[in-house]
């Protein structure tokens, strides 16, 4: 009897895969062994190596592996998936890339981190009269930014007055009455106050 996995230091193990034998050893598979030994005979525990690999994340997303013990030499692919309003930026940790899924030959212990970043939204304001806050121009805003819009009125110009009448809006910013409009962007948006 054996005692297995065996502690290789930090991040490597070793496996018993059984044994070879010679004489009244036959060759198995297991941590025990009963024989009856009449002729000079041995006995070798074969042992494979197995590294640890830890993926974690950073950010808004997941990854598609099994943390754990994998054997030396094999081909391991992490998949990198961003949540909504995200996407994947790169791995760090035991790698630097920006390859997704990621694949790793298990030469030695890793520890990786995917991460993820808010993809980035315009909102683009116009408005001929009045002082809209914020002002008129094209602003980026994390994915699920709540913005608050708002425009003075009336705007009176010498003689002629200008009354808001609401806005005109694409994208997450769907048209409305008023003077102030609040929405969560969710992808490209315009907002055109109307007068």
């Amino acid at each position: 009897t054996i005692v297995s996995p065996a502690s290789g230091g930090a991040g490597t193990q070793y496996m018993c895969a059984g044994w070879t034998g010679t004489g009244d050893v036959t060759n198995g598979s297991g941590t025990s062994a009963v024989f009856t030994v009449v002729t000079n005979s041995t006995q070798t525990w074969q042992w494979r190596t197995e590294y640890l690999l830890s993926a974690g994340v950073w950010g808004a997303g997941s990854v598609g592996v099994t943390n754990g013990w994998h054997a030396a030499g094999s081909n391991v692919a992490i998949a990198a998936t961003a949540s909504i309003g995200c996407h994947f930026v790169n791995w760090t940790g035991g790698v630097a890339s920006a390859a997704n899924p990621l694949v790793l030959t298990m030469d030695r212990a890793y520890a990786v981190t995917a991460n993820f970043a808010p993809d980035l939204h315009t909102l683009t304001i116009t408005s001929p009269y009045g002082v809209a806050t914020p002002p008129a121009g094209i602003y980026t805003n994390d994915y699920g930014t709540v913005l608050t819009n708002a425009v003075t009125s009336p705007d009176t110009r010498g003689t002629t007055r200008y009354v808001c009448t609401g806005w005109t809006g694409t994208g997450s910013a769907a048209s409305g009455a008023g003077t102030s409009a609040s929405f969560t962007l969710t992808n490209d948006s315009t907002l055109a106050w109307q007068w």
